[in-house]
């Protein structure tokens, strides 16, 4: 026996199974103006307590913002595809509308003002006539 020590069974475990061999403290600290600017003043407040003391002080979000790297990766991958839907929709609502124009315009070419409705000169209501739904 020597001095320091008990008199008794005492725990031990081998140094490399330990995972993680020092003991870590976390603060939490808030603060009105930016976190980085804070970052001095909070070791050396930290350093006053315990000038001996390992430290590592980091922002909140330096300390777990790789954690969120795998949803902004998946936030950034589903925008881009719901912006390449938009596009496509827009596409082929812009190829419809243009060949129903190229459509219309095909089957009143060469009929005059009677394609338009127009008859003795005279504006009329109709339009020219489409596929209409018949009711079941």
């Amino acid at each position: 026996m020597t001095l320091g020590e008990q008199d008794g069974p005492q725990i031990y475990e081998y140094l490399p199974n330990i995972d993680e061999a020092r003991p870590r403290s976390q603060f939490v600290a808030k603060s009105s103006i930016a976190p980085a600017l804070q970052l001095k003043a909070v070791n050396d407040a930290l350093r006053r307590v315990e000038p001996n003391a390992g430290l590592e002080i980091q922002t909140m979000f330096s300390s777990i913002g790789f954690a969120f790297l795998p949803s902004q990766i998946g936030a950034a991958v589903l925008g881009s595809m719901g912006l390449l839907g938009l596009l496509l929709a827009m596409i082929g609502l812009y190829g419809v509308m243009t060949y129903t124009v190229a459509l219309r315009r095909s089957a009143s070419a060469g009929h005059g003002d009677r394609a338009h409705g127009c008859v003795g000169g005279h504006a009329s209501a109709g339009f020219i006539p489409g596929p209409r739904l018949a009711a079941a």
